[in-house]
């Protein structure tokens, strides 16, 4: 597949993609729903296999391409944009591996008929997702996987879970494996509903493997080398992408905020609800705050312009991890503010309030990707 010029691939995600999006990400939200119908957008439109290499049939599409098109995703619907994250990081686990099980895999998921995700945190370890307290055992010429997994997105609806487990002659929390499972797996099984405060559609919920076999050839990093590549080759893409998603539900809150304060009126005063607000006001302040934080700390100059973008194993991992962090705050306070009382009255408070929906969301966000940002061996655990 050929690599398109981001200005036409965002056009087409745009006409083709939000739409639908857009259409079910309310009830997804309110109800919990997987979003079946976006799921089915995203692999038609070919996004699946965006940044798979062209030799597998992806479109070799880097962090950028990655980064604006997650960031249009979560405006629109920040369940499916989570999922869409949880899978191009499986999928880049994919990629990089030595694993014979790695062509067939790639060809698969730019064919649009597979959907990868992630299965790393552990009830044992929590938030320490890169220390699985799990232990892989060696049984003949395969290796057998107990492991309870507290929070896996896209749980039940995954073709290819890139799983973790401890080495099997590990002697630290950090000697780790990564393999690959596939769904229908025997021992592989959802083991709860999810039921979020936020990102209520993206189904992250706890999965267990029971004596789940796994040939060596599912096998995608070295043995006991998984927290190499989590570190190395995972967590820079969920970095960029969770800072993406975090900035498109920050904008869709601002946008609704606006919308919300323009169109309202005081029909005593005869004024909109944007004209009784004083230039000092928190709402008033938000907006000023959150564009000029926009022109300073955005992410599109940095990933243009960094080298390690392009090419996120490459390099250290630290000089990659920094840039998105003040991004990601910059969404955040506007957020909060939008619904702030002097500028949003009673309404505040109220379900049906475009803003008030999103806040869960983008607080899970927020605390999630802090946490990701401390170094592994420094991070505690948050809301789980």
């Amino acid at each position: 597949m050929t690599m398109q010029p981001l200005t036409q691939l965002m056009s087409q995600v745009e006409s083709n993609v939000v739409p639908i999006l857009e259409g079910e990400a309310r009830r997804v939200d309110l109800e919990g729903l997987w979003p079946a119908a976006s799921v089915k957008t995203l692999k038609e439109s070919g996004l699946l296999g965006l940044t798979i290499p062209a030799e597998f049939g992806g479109s070799g599409a880097g962090m950028r391409e990655f980064a604006a098109i997650t960031e249009r995703l979560a405006r629109a619907c920040a369940s499916t944009a989570m999922i869409y994250l949880m899978h191009v990081c499986g999928t880049q686990a994919i990629a990089m591996s030595g694993s014979l099980k790695r062509e067939g895999a790639l060809k698969k998921i730019a064919a649009a008929e597979a959907l990868a995700t992630l299965a790393f945190s552990e009830r044992g370890s929590r938030s320490h997702f890169w220390a699985p307290v799990s232990r892989a055992q060696r049984n003949a010429s395969v290796v057998v996987l107990n492991c309870e997994k507290s929070f896996v997105t896209s749980a039940g609806y995954a073709d290819y879970y890139v799983t973790s487990a401890g080495a099997v002659d590990g002697k630290t929390p950090a000697d780790s494996t990564l393999y690959l499972v596939e769904s229908g797996t025997n021992g592989l099984q959802v083991s709860g509903a999810w039921n979020g405060i936020g990102l209520r559609g993206n189904s992250s919920a706890p999965m267990i493997l029971r004596d789940c076999h796994v040939g060596q050839d599912f096998r995608l990093s070295l043995e006991g080398q998984g927290f190499k590549m989590m570190m190395e080759v995972v967590l820079p893409w969920f970095q960029i992408g969770s800072a993406a998603v975090s900035l498109g539900i920050g904008e869709a809150a601002f946008a609704s905020a606006v919308q919300h304060t323009s169109s309202a009126r005081l029909e005593h005063l005869g004024e909109s609800l944007a004209s009784a607000i004083p230039a000092s006001a928190p709402g008033s302040r938000a907006c000023a705050w959150l564009w000029m934080r926009r022109e300073v700390f955005s992410i599109r100059p940095w990933r243009e312009s960094n080298p390690a973008v392009r090419q996120p194993w490459s390099g250290c991992w630290a000089q990659r991890r920094s840039p998105p962090k003040p991004r990601l705050k910059s969404r955040m306070r506007p957020c909060a503010l939008a619904v702030e009382p002097r500028s949003r009255g009673s309404l505040r408070w109220s379900a049906t309030f475009a803003t008030r929906a999103r806040l869960p969301s983008w607080r899970l966000r927020r605390t999630s990707f802090m946490t990701s940002l401390a170094k592994p061996w420094q991070v505690s655990p948050c809301f789980d």
